[in-house]
């Protein structure tokens, strides 16, 4: 019996169990720190004063004596902490880099995002999670007179392969839905696939895991296609239609000419397949072939389409009407800086 306790403690104590426990130096790591953080057997040589200066969590934490076990490097206390590695590299990082910091104009990688969504909430750094809900929704707006500016502005948020069905992901795992209807809507336009909303959308590096949807996501992208593919023909394109749209043109000029022209749009746009264009704003090309009236009547037609289409967008996807989903997104944030105000105190 005792052989066998024996024989245990030394496979737990092998060298080679030994070595694989060994902490990483990592970035950043600064020779007159005076704290170290240690995620996921990563370590990380800090200040405790940015750490307390940002977030009332560290604050609290540095405030009461070092628990025993954490040990120390070179004399500098090691605190052991329960979040991702890299989720922390992006956090410290940014907080010990000011240029990092305050670099607004610039786009960030979805993976900073993520990492200051994740622990500005779990450390109550408010201004990291801040930042993060300012790219996200400018990126992913609420409003259609946002998303009609966005398309001509640069994005917050650098993409890659898989990057809408990642942040589909993001936002269910922090509850953000307000972004959700956008996300979702980016996808349809842009990258629809049907294989692919099925299957994940393969990564640059092979050894990743694809980017996947859930299956309650994948169906609601399905079934938001389809019903905006739908109401496209009877909202935002009704215009188009030879008999509900006719009552539009009255004033037309040229009815047999103006007629023509719209019956030639529509095959072109509808046939064989209709275009997922639901959202889209006015394009001259449409145009040719009609009189002026004709022209002023379809616009205002397109226009007022777009409006309802964007008022039911979030109910394309199953979601809560948009007053609903601003209604949360606001009550959360409140509550999240209630709790960092509390801890402040």
């Amino acid at each position: 019996m005792a052989s066998k306790r024996s024989a245990k403690r030394r496979r737990q104590d092998s060298p080679e169990d030994e070595h694989a426990k060994q902490p990483i130096y990592s970035q950043p790591w600064f020779e007159d720190g005076n704290v170290i953080l240690e995620a996921e057997a990563m370590q990380f040589r800090v200040y405790r004063g940015i750490l307390a200066a940002n977030s009332t969590v560290f604050k609290d934490m540095f405030e009461f004596a070092q628990p025993e076990g954490g040990g120390n490097v070179g004399g500098c206390p090691v605190v052991q902490l329960s979040c991702g590695a890299i989720d922390l590299q992006h956090v410290l990082n940014v907080l010990h880099d000011a240029h990092s910091r305050f670099a607004i104009k610039v786009s960030r990688p979805l993976a900073k995002i993520a990492a200051f969504l994740r622990l500005g909430s779990k450390y109550q750094i408010g201004h990291l999670r801040a930042e993060a809900m300012r790219r996200l929704c400018a990126d992913f707006p609420s409003t259609l007179q946002q998303f009609d500016k966005h398309k001509k502005q640069s994005a917050k948020i650098s993409s890659h392969l898989g990057y809408l069905f990642d942040v589909i992901n993001l936002a269910r795992e922090h509850e953000i839905t307000l972004i959700l209807p956008a996300v979702f809507y980016m996808y349809c336009r842009y990258h629809f696939d049907v294989k692919m909303v099925f299957d994940g959308i393969l990564r640059t590096d092979p050894k990743e895991a694809p980017a996947k949807l859930t299956p309650e996501d994948q169906r609601a992208c399905l079934m938001g296609w389809q019903r905006l593919l739908d109401e496209q023909t009877r909202m935002s394109f009704l215009w188009l239609d030879p008999i509900k749209g006719a009552t539009l043109f009255e004033h037309c000029r040229r009815r047999s000419r103006c007629e023509m022209a719209r019956r030639e749009l529509l095959i072109d746009l509808w046939h064989p397949a209709p275009k997922f264009m639901p959202l889209d704003a006015w394009d001259s090309d449409w145009e040719d072939g009609m009189c002026q009236n004709c022209i002023t009547a379809a616009m205002r037609s397109q226009e007022d389409g777009r409006g309802k289409i964007w008022n039911c967008l979030p109910s394309s996807f199953g979601l809560p009407p948009w007053p609903e989903l601003l209604a949360e997104e606001t009550r959360k944030e409140q509550s999240l800086l209630g709790r960092c105000s509390i801890s402040a105190r």
